[in-house]
């Protein structure tokens, strides 16, 4: 009996040790990943940055900060739409950190297609996370002031187009008169 306990006793511990080392190989291969994509990212080397951080983000997809990072590597590639997505992935873990730099980033997606007034509401998100964040505060009023010079443009433009729309009618009523004219006097 003792000899079947100690084979068990040992089989148990070998089981545990090799799940042990295949749980640090994942998070190894995961972590090593991560790194090398870090690296890419800032040599820039962004085709294999965003290469490496989607091998990442497929074979370890809960973990927000491998979508974080692709998103940034998105981002810093002009590819808005992706970086907004793989931003809204890693912000579904309420235990990742950096969700006031996720808001700020999305709101400088926002700032960079021109919808002034959802960056704003992203960079008061991200203040409202951390209070101190500056660059977030500086953006805001950036995002404000392109508000008002957008919607200026745009009242602007509405002013001219009405202004042509009264000159055309103007133009066609004395152009009226003056046919009715020549008819009365030829008549």
């Amino acid at each position: 009996m003792r000899g079947i306990m100690k084979r068990l006793f040992l089989l148990t511990v070998m089981i545990s040790i090799a799940f042990n080392l295949f749980c640090f190989e994942l998070n190894f291969k995961k972590a090593f990943r991560n790194f090398t994509g870090i690296r890419q990212y800032n040599k820039p080397k962004l085709a294999k940055a965003i290469s490496t951080f989607q091998k990442n983000s497929i074979d370890y997809p809960e973990t927000p900060e491998l979508h974080y990072n692709l998103a940034n590597a998105y981002y810093k590639n002009h590819d808005y739409d992706s970086a907004l997505k793989e931003y809204q992935i890693s912000m579904n873990d309420p235990k990742f950190k950096t969700n006031d730099r996720i808001y700020h980033n999305i709101g400088n997606i926002h700032f960079q297609k021109n919808a002034y007034k959802d960056a704003m509401e992203f960079y008061r998100k991200a203040m409202n996370l951390n209070p101190d964040n500056k660059e977030s505060r500086e953006n805001f009023e950036l995002a404000k002031r392109k508000l008002k010079e957008q919607e200026d443009k745009k009242n602007q433009k509405n002013n001219q187009d009405e202004q042509k729309d009264q000159n055309k009618k103007q133009n066609d009523q004395q152009q009226n008169k003056q046919e009715e004219n020549q008819d009365q006097t030829q008549a």
